[in-house]
């Protein structure tokens, strides 16, 4: 994160940004891990080059558990939803009119062999 302009790195355009991008291919060059380069980035500029939600305060909590809550609300909500609308679906195919009586079955048959002979 541009810890000037607090844009993701990646597409920041300020002068800061360009200095953070050189500071990681610095170490980058020099063979640091992950995590190495990420406690430099630290050092040099403060926890807020992370873009990390303190974890210990509300905001930072409700930033890691808000997207997990939500997205398992949706499963939820569709594994209950999705059993209803198929069944309500078949009821309507089902009940799409009264059924057919023996007379107009016949009926239907004499129309049908009328027309095969025209």
């Amino acid at each position: 994160m541009c810890v000037s302009c607090k844009v993701a790195l990646n597409v920041a355009e300020s002068p800061q940004a360009y200095r953070e991008r050189e500071f990681i291919r610095g170490l980058v060059e020099q063979g640091l891990t992950k995590d190495q380069i990420k406690a430099r980035l630290v050092d040099e500029y403060g926890e807020d080059v992370l873009a990390m939600p303190e974890s210990d305060d509300g905001i930072g909590l409700a930033a890691l558990v808000v997207p997990i809550v939500v997205v398992l609300a949706f499963i939820a909500a569709a594994a209950f939803l999705l059993p209803r609308w198929r069944t309500r679906e078949r009821a309507s195919v089902a009940a799409a009119g009264p059924p057919v009586t023996d007379a107009e079955l016949h009926r239907l048959d004499d129309d049908l062999r009328r027309y095969d002979r025209s």
